[in-house]
């Protein structure tokens, strides 16, 4: 499953850089986030691994996070890793735009690990672009609200 989101964030690129890649503020901006726990390599760069912990309807959900690309402030490439759903690569792309604001594109490819939720993913496309419209709606308040 592929699809591919963007926000408009009045902002300077490299604020809404650092606000991102801080990981206190991932609750600001996505709800069902619990805690962050650094795993292996430089924080922050190529390769390093992290533990995120999201809590959805009553059930604890683990993903491991690899640093997969990271060019500071225009891109980040990541690998999602849902042991046993699904693996996801994202690449957070931020391009500065002439009037001081930036667009941040959000381009997802998602595999599922198994047959069910492979035939169900179209059905669900939907609504995974819906959270991710709400999650970059809330980082566009989050971030305009510190300026």
């Amino acid at each position: 499953m592929n699809y591919k989101t963007s926000v408009i964030i009045e902002a300077p690129r490299e604020k809404v850089w650092q606000f991102m890649s801080n990981p206190k503020n991932t609750i600001r901006w996505q709800p069902n986030f619990v805690k962050h726990e650094h795993l292996t390599g430089e924080k922050g760069a190529d390769g390093s691994t992290y533990k995120q912990y999201y809590q959805e309807k009553g059930r604890k959900i683990i993903i491991i996070e690899t640093i997969v690309t990271r060019r500071q402030p225009e891109y980040v490439e990541i690998k999602l890793d849902s042991k046993g759903m699904m693996t996801s690569k994202v690449k957070n792309t931020l391009t500065e735009l002439d009037n001081g604001s930036c667009e941040l594109v959000c381009q997802v490819n998602t595999n599922f690990h198994n047959a069910l939720m492979s035939f169900l993913s179209p059905f669900m496309k939907k609504n995974f672009i819906k959270r991710q419209n709400h999650h970059f709606s809330l980082l566009k308040k989050e971030v305009e609200n510190e300026i």
